[in-house]
């Protein structure tokens, strides 16, 4: 019984090796081909889910091994001397189709160097994975990384932007964003920006405002945002993360109407898959409704109940029917209860800064409600401390134009004048630009976000088209049957 169950274990794993040795040589014909004609787009598009579904570390290791010559690149030596543990053993079968694609030799010098970063990112993505249980995991990461950063930052070659933006962020994750590697990505960014790296500009560019972010320096993010800009060709999901650091930037700095304009964009330029990009929508959508209600309005309860976010904006919705409600002490016991969610989506300090909002609406209220009301009551109604503290907000709240009225203090009493027509001001006005420079935006983003071919695309004196699209059909067809199998297995 033993030995059978070992038979059919042997099988599946021949099976899986010999899935992936096609989909690897699939992903390094588009390379090849992407790396002969300049094809930077092609090379941004490769798509590494299907092997790392199928990669394990000796497997890894045995395909580089296989494909990479000794002594190609520096970068081999590095990947596998991480690679601890033994080589898996490839079958007949295998080996013929890594070979058939590559020859005896292994891969041609001219792309050794990509295909060896090809499998850093994967050796660093298997390493950093939280299936892997390896001693010293976090340890042999870093050192990885390090190593692989100080070789990307001795070449210049274009090839290899899409593949070092990956490493970076990679080397920021292990690292923790801590304080010692902001000189080092500070000095990635400007030699990005003298190499005309888009990708990797767009991609440190972020890791730089997390950190500053995290370490709370908000003078030096909001310097550092006033001397850069974010790339024009940089990859749509990095100005999706850029949008949503400025916008939790801006919403520290209390400029609330720019804060909520950049995570609206944010959230616009995420993946509407409900099953994609989950945790940064969750997030985007906690800072995004904490600074529609710091702007005095209340969010629609339909945005509360999207079906791939039930539960997680739960304390967001009691927090907003607390401020509509403008009761005091109904907002202090909600956040009580919350403290730990606001204190790790790092919202709690925006949501104190709704407790002056609370009594804007409560005052509110009470002014539509009374013509002429004692301090003593409005402090009972809103559960001030004291009528002194009453008399002050009445006072900033008439100054702010929350309401129209007057303090009598001879009578300790507030007196109000009544609602004006808010046809008769600029309101409307207001609104209506506001949803045109909106309509107009996007429509600019529409037409910068079309692709032309470039010149280069044009070229078929080293690229063969129908190499390139059967590689592309092929790859395609084995990421479906990987993609039904895990389904199956699933089920």
């Amino acid at each position: 019984m033993t030995a059978d169950v070992e038979m059919v274990d042997s099988a599946e794993a021949t099976k899986s090796a010999q899935k992936l040795c096609r989909l690897l040589v699939a992903e390094m014909t588009i390379v090849s081909a992407s790396v002969a004609g300049m094809d930077l787009r092609a090379l941004s598009r490769v798509k590494l889910g299907g092997l790392k579904r199928l990669l394990t570390l000796p497997l890894l290791k045995t395909c580089m091994q296989t494909l990479l010559p000794a002594g190609s690149t520096e970068v081999r030596d590095v990947v596998l001397e991480a690679l601890q543990g033994p080589a898996f053993e490839l079958d007949e079968e295998s080996i013929k189709i890594l070979t058939a694609a590559t020859g005896a030799q292994g891969v041609k010098s001219r792309d050794s160097i990509e295909m060896a970063f090809l499998f850093a990112v994967l050796a660093a993505d298997l390493l950093m994975s939280r299936d892997q249980d390896l001693p010293d995991k976090e340890a042999v990461s870093a050192r990885l990384l390090t190593q692989l950063c100080m070789q990307l930052g001795s070449l210049n070659r274009r090839t290899l932007d899409s593949f070092a933006a990956r490493l970076y962020r990679h080397f920021a994750r292990v690292t923790g964003d801590s304080a010692l590697i902001r000189n080092d990505l500070l000095a990635i960014y400007r030699t990005s920006c003298l190499r005309h790296d888009a990708v990797t500009q767009a991609t440190v560019l972020n890791l730089v405002l997390r950190n500053f972010l995290q370490a709370n320096l908000m003078s030096a993010a909001s310097q550092f945002v006033a001397k850069t800009s974010f790339p024009e060709n940089g990859a749509n999901s990095e100005l999706a993360r850029y949008l949503f650091y400025l916008g939790r930037l801006r919403s520290v700095q209390m400029n609330y109407p720019e804060a909520h304009k950049s995570l609206t964009a944010a959230l616009r330029k995420a993946p509407q898959s409900s099953k994609k990009a989950l945790a940064f929508k969750v997030i985007a959508w906690k800072f995004c409704l904490t600074v529609e209600l710091l702007m005095g309005e209340i969010p629609e309860r339909k945005q509360f109940l999207q079906s791939d976010m039930l539960g997680y904006l739960k304390p967001y919705e009691d927090l907003a029917q607390a401020v509509r409600g403008g009761s005091v002490p109904e907002f202090e016991a909600v956040v009580t209860k919350n403290a730990g969610v606001f204190e790790t989506d790092d919202t709690l300090s925006l949501v104190n800064r709704l407790r002056y909002n609370v009594i804007k609406t409560g005052l509110r209220k009470i002014s539509f409600s009374y013509s002429r009301i004692s301090l003593q009551d409005i402090s009972t109604k809103l559960g001030l401390e004291s009528v002194e503290g009453a008399a002050g907000i009445c006072s900033k709240a008439i100054a702010d134009g929350v309401i129209a009225g007057e303090i009598d203090y001879d009578a300790a009493a507030l007196v109000s004048k009544g609602t004006k027509d808010i046809y008769g001001t600029d309101e409307p006005q207001a609104q209506l630009h506001k949803r045109i420079v909106f309509c107009l935006q996007l429509h600019n983003d529409c037409v910068k976000n079309m692709e032309y071919p470039s010149a280069t695309d044009n070229d078929t004196e080293n690229v063969d088209p129908e190499e390139i699209s059967r590689a592309n059909r092929e790859r395609d067809e084995l990421i479906k049957e990987a993609e039904e199998e895990d389904l199956e297995d699933m089920m």
